[in-house]
């Protein structure tokens, strides 16, 4: 009786280790990705001219203080929405499309419309 009550907590002490090897790793893995994530919207914000100001990866949701070095403004902005846009601040974007070739025809064009009824 006594030998089988032994052998049963052995067994048991060895999931038990295996457990939690596994929720080591696990954990050493999530680390590993926060770290990798910090570093992304990292690169992105030294590429687009932004400092961050506070803030750490802790899930997609997790969000940024950023400053724009370009336009002097200050957004807090999630870390998924960051990566996801092209230009990343809404100031930055804003630029883009007031100053772009297709806005600039189009003023044009509206500009050249309303002349052509004035004068008619």
């Amino acid at each position: 009786m006594q030998k089988r009550h032994l052998i049963e907590h052995h067994h048991l002490l060895i999931k038990k280790r295996k457990g939690l090897f596994a929720l080591k790793k696990a954990l050493l893995k999530k680390e590993s990705e926060k770290v990798k994530y910090n570093e992304k919207i990292r690169n992105l914000s030294v590429e687009r001219n932004h400092t961050i100001l506070e803030g750490s990866f802790e899930s997609s949701k997790s969000f940024f203080k950023i400053f724009c070095n370009t336009h002097k403004e200050t957004y807090t902005v999630s870390f998924l929405n960051n990566c996801r846009t092209q230009k990343g601040l809404p100031c930055c974007f804003q630029k883009v499309v007031l100053w772009g070739k297709k806005s600039e025809k189009l003023k044009i064009i509206f500009s050249l419309s309303f002349l052509y009824f004035a004068f008619l």
